[in-house]
């Protein structure tokens, strides 16, 4: 899903150029010189003085930025984000061995989503060598209420059915669920179970099935899967497809540091 933004009007900035000109402040810091004066940040920049003290102060405001003194210097909201952005890299390094395993276990191509807002978005691909796959790209948004990732999301991830709220649900399909009760009623399938199939729920022929993956507080990380084409994936190979799934998802779960309860086996599911 793609989001289209309307042109700025006139009489205001322009936000991406706000956001260049903030990226510029920020790229000025190196870990040599981590402070600078405003004087520094204006001779890197090369914006002019006035525009550089109104960013300094926003970003400051902001927390983007600390102040000492004469000096200014990377803030709280920074470092938390590096600290993300570091977590999410290691996840999806540590998940590619994981879906390259999956992948040549089950011959169907494997993937990691993690949830952003009233959507999920793939972050790791391990595609199938079959020459008819069902194509999974890296960067690709999917709605929060279709699919089984989605399913996942919605049972394990306590924000994500409450992030859906009173928003419509869109049929992709003639199979896609737009009744919210009724995708409450799956989430406690889907909680007992421990994984999730759903069958042409976002797009005629395309088949999954996913499991939750953990980190070391407990909480949902991301989801792990398989994606085939409908006519290599009937609702019986849901029973096969199921274990190595799962083991998938608590192998990663594991290097995560998360430590799963003695009763984590999963059931079935009722594929829909």
């Amino acid at each position: 899903m793609t989001s289209v933004r309307g042109r700025p009007a006139a009489s205001r900035p322009s936000p991406v150029l706000v956001l260049r000109k903030a990226g510029a402040v920020l790229e000025a810091f190196t870990p040599e010189e981590p402070a600078l004066t405003a004087r520094q940040v204006q001779q890197r920049t090369g914006l002019p003085a006035t525009t550089t003290l109104r960013l300094l102060y926003t970003m400051v405001e902001e927390g983007f930025l600390d102040r000492r003194g004469d000096e200014y210097l990377p803030g709280m909201a920074t470092l938390r984000w590096a600290a993300i952005a570091r977590r999410g890299m290691d996840l999806v390094s540590l998940a590619q061995p994981v879906l390259q395993g999956l992948r040549d276990t089950t011959d169907e191509s494997a993937y990691l989503y993690v949830r952003h807002g009233l959507h999920s978005v793939c972050v790791a691909v391990a595609e199938s060598h079959h020459a008819v796959q069902q194509v999974l790209r890296v960067g690709e948004v999917l709605p929060l209420h279709a699919g089984s990732a989605a399913r996942i999301f919605l049972a394990f991830d306590p924000g994500a059915m409450e992030s859906l709220g009173s928003v419509a649900l869109p049929a992709l399909t003639s199979r896609t669920i737009t009744d919210a009760d009724r995708l409450r009623e799956i989430t406690v399938e889907t909680r007992r179970a421990g994984y999730a199939a759903s069958f042409e729920e976002r797009s005629p022929g395309a088949v999954s099935l996913s499991a939750p993956v953990f980190d070391d507080r407990g909480s949902l990380a991301a989801v792990l899967g398989v994606a085939a084409p409908r006519q290599r994936f009937s609702p019986d190979r849901v029973s096969s497809l199921a274990p190595p799934v799962v083991r998938a998802a608590r192998t990663l779960s594991d290097q995560l540091g998360h430590s799963p309860s003695a009763d984590d086996s999963p059931a079935t599911v009722r594929p829909t």
